[in-house]
């Protein structure tokens, strides 16, 4: 078992969900920065640490990984044949990007 200073491992004897974990981490959460890892392991870990040095020196309030982002469009067309809850991703970004006046990449 991994013994970091900082980390909390928290098991429960009954599985309420995804929604139920986060929000038990959120209010559990002392710290500045919280990194929420999706149980499927499609991120890779490492490339999260990255993530605090832009969140740090730009004052973020978030980021977000992508799983299209390097993609090109003959491997997105492929992804989403593959996997359809893709084509969810690229429509609220597209729309969050319109309506938010924002540029989420995907």
């Amino acid at each position: 078992m991994i013994n970091y200073k900082n980390v909390k491992i928290i098991l429960r004897s009954k599985n309420l969900g995804y929604e139920a974990s986060v929000k038990k981490a959120i209010k559990m959460s002392k710290s500045k920065y919280m990194y929420i890892h999706f149980s499927d392991l499609k991120y890779d870990h490492k490339t999260s640490i990255k993530m605090f040095a832009p969140a740090e020196k730009n004052n973020f309030d978030a980021i977000f990984g992508s799983r299209l982002k390097k993609m090109n469009f003959k491997q997105k067309f492929k992804a989403i044949k593959t996997k359809p809850a893709f084509v969810t991703t690229i429509i609220f970004t597209t729309l969050y990007n319109l309506f938010y006046k924002k540029n989420l990449l995907m």
